[in-house]
């Protein structure tokens, strides 16, 4: 079974959370970030779905939660053209 994933295009979902990533510029915007600012519950599965729009992100640690998972930034690095490999 094949991952489906919405099109930047047409997903206001997708939208909130690529403006919310890019305005958070160098500094990165986290995920409990893209929570606040979207509503999206699943903001890692976004940025997923970025990817597979070609975007490409890099990932910053920030530190870690008082259980010691990790904490995540997320920085906009650029849009890959139609052709291209997005790595990362």
């Amino acid at each position: 079974m094949a991952f489906h994933y919405a099109k930047v295009e047409t997903s206001t979902r997708l939208q909130g959370v690529l403006s919310c990533i890019s305005n958070a510029g160098q500094i990165g915007a986290s995920p409990h970030d893209i929570f606040s600012s979207t509503g999206t519950t699943n903001p890692t599965g976004a940025i997923s779905e970025l990817k597979r729009n070609g975007y490409r992100f890099d990932k910053v640690f920030c530190g870690r939660t008082a259980k010691g998972r990790p904490i995540n930034r997320y920085v906009l690095v650029a849009r890959v053209q139609e052709g291209e490999v997005a790595t990362a």
